[in-house]
């Protein structure tokens, strides 16, 4: 092979106006110009471009000199244009080649990380999901969430723990749960947030409570009232201990109850009054013996996020789940 004979193409000469000669000539190819520039062409000519030696690219590259050379020839005739000045069995640059060393570097650098993103990819439904969610989504939102999530990941193992948000972040923060679901009352740098649904509290009274049937909150009651609230901890207790300072609210007992579905037959017996959304109600049998009224003169509103570190990567798994959840929560 004669590598002194340079492929019968128009050069493009080290003069004032190059650029324009580069790009003249790639639009002289009114065919090959409009296909993508070949990957492994570009792997070579960058390794001839660093080496500047035939010999020495095909060795980097495992390839023998002779695939070197048809490479660059094919590149060349693709790109319309001469890329390297050839002197022997060594090779420099042109000054269009060494433009398109400049582009193909990002290339190959966006190809990589392209392959290597899809490669965790095909992995990421793979391992184990640890997720922490609230008591409070437990019942009903849980288990469609869990149930659309096995049919979309089989293969995928979940662990799931209820826990309130503090311990939640705890286990988030020891890398000992990759997801959690709560109410964040209170934020931390090293989490990320991501709203998934909004909702809002109400009073939720025995149908023949005396706010019943007033059909309003006396707020000057309250303190005679007995509060069943979630326990220290949980995001939306902190959430309803805030609005009740913030409206001057107080109430001389309250028990700290964890599952909404005792929540609900507490209040239904009498016991006492809650805090409810209208899906925590809607979605237990017995909640037709409960009335809703409004919290007071602004509405008291509590945001589910979808937490994870921001120092990790949110697995295909974890976004997978999370999607789930907001879309139960918007259609309860």
């Amino acid at each position: 092979m004669n590598l002194r004979r340079a492929p019968n193409l128009a050069a493009c000469q080290p003069v004032v106006g190059w650029h324009a000669d580069f790009f003249i000539g790639l639009n002289r190819m009114p065919h090959s110009t409009d296909q993508p520039l070949d990957s492994h062409q570009l792997r070579v000519f960058v390794a001839l471009a660093k080496s500047g030696s035939f010999t020495q690219a095909g060795r980097d590259l495992h390839l023998t000199q002779s695939a070197v050379s048809h490479s660059i020839r094919a590149l060349e005739e693709s790109a319309g244009c001469r890329l390297f000045d050839r002197m022997g069995k060594s090779a420099h640059p042109t000054p269009a080649g060494e433009q398109l060393l400049h582009h193909a570097g990002k290339i190959l650098r966006e190809n990589a990380v392209a392959r290597s993103a899809l490669g965790h990819r095909r992995h990421w439904g793979k391992s184990r999901l640890r997720v922490v969610v609230s008591p409070i989504l437990a019942e009903g939102v849980l288990a469609q969430a869990t149930r659309r999530f096995q049919r979309q990941m089989p293969e995928c193992p979940l662990r799931i723990e209820l826990a309130s948000e503090s311990r939640a972040l705890n286990l988030l923060l020891a890398g000992d749960a990759d997801l959690a679901f709560g109410v964040a009352a209170r934020g931390d740098a090293r989490v990320s947030f991501r709203t998934v649904f909004v909702d809002d509290l109400q009073w939720a009274v025995p149908a023949d409570h005396a706010w019943a049937v007033a059909g309003r909150v006396d707020g000057a009651q309250i303190v005679a009232e007995t509060l069943i609230l979630p326990p220290a901890g949980d995001g939306t207790r902190e959430l309803v201990d805030a609005y009740m300072r913030r409206e001057g609210h107080s109430a001389t007992a309250h028990f700290e109850v964890s599952g909404i579905a005792l929540v609900l037959r507490l209040v239904l017996e009498g016991v006492g009054v809650s805090l409810l959304a209208p899906w925590n109600v809607a979605d237990l049998a017995g909640g037709q013996g409960l009335r809703l009224l409004p919290a007071g003169r602004r509405k008291l509103r509590r945001t589910w996020s979808a937490m994870t570190l921001r120092s990790g990567t949110s697995s295909l798994a974890a976004e997978a789940f999370a999607r789930l959840f907001g879309e139960i929560l918007a259609a309860s």
